[in-house]
Order: C-alpha cells, then sequence, then structure tokens
C-alpha cells in the first residue's frame, strides 16, 4: 500500500471486533483474501475503472 500501511492494518480498521490474529492465521484467513480482492478491485476503480460506470 502506498501509504505504508499493511494490510493487516486496514483489516483491523475495518473490522475492530476482530482481534489482531497470529501471522499464520492472518494468512490462511478469508478475511485476508477478501481485503485482497476489494483492494484490488479499488485500485483498477482509481486506475481508470470508473469510465465504466459511465459508459451506458
Amino acid at each position: 500500500m502506498k501509504a505504508g500501511v499493511s494490510r493487516r492494518q486496514v483489516a483491523s480498521v475495518i473490522n475492530p471486533d476482530a482481534a489482531s490474529p497470529r501471522a499464520l492465521d492472518w494468512k490462511n484467513a478469508s478475511e485476508r483474501r477478501c481485503l485482497a480482492r476489494t483492494l484490488k478491485a479499488a485500485r483498477e476503480t482509481i486506475d481508470g475503472g470508473y469510465l465504466r460506470w459511465l459508459v451506458p
């Protein structure tokens, strides 16, 4: 991430009820994969994907 924040820190902000998991638990967590997909979609939208929304 460009601001220097880790994905685990982003996940903890999105879901503050979840305790910070151990590295092995985080690597296998479904939340990690969901966050990766969300960040990828956000990056694609920022990089021009928003233009798809403008085309009927």
